[in-house]
């Protein structure tokens, strides 16, 4: 039987975690390729490290949803959460999946606009 230590599977979420931010930067400079030119790497890497941070924070754990929570901080400001007119639906979600909820509708409907 296959034993993997606590330091081995620390590693392995490690290179997860890195390997998601690297996709993350690349989708953002596909898709925002101005406002990340502008960023520079840093400023793109940091703001996607807080996006993941804040979402985390949510309880949001999965690659799409801190994917959408990324692109609402590009479209609506990287405090969307806190000061944009919707703001208030987030601070009552409380729960994961109402959060979820709560960042679907705000993201289907940024996108009609």
């Amino acid at each position: 039987m296959l034993k993997i230590s606590q330091q081995q599977a620390a590693a392995l979420r490690s290179s997860a975690l890195d390997d998601f931010v690297v996709r993350l930067i690349a989708y953002c400079e596909r898709v925002f390729p101005e406002r990340c030119a502008e960023l520079g790497e840093p400023g793109l890497r940091g703001l996607v490290m807080a996006g993941l941070a804040k979402a985390n924070g949510y309880g949001l754990t999965s690659e799409r949803d801190i994917c959408k929570y990324i692109n609402l901080m590009f479209l609506a400001g990287v405090d969307f959460d806190t000061e944009a007119p919707w703001a208030p639906v987030f601070r009552k979600a409380g729960k994961p999946d109402v959060f979820e909820r709560a960042l679907d509708e705000t993201y289907a409907e940024w996108l009609e606009k």
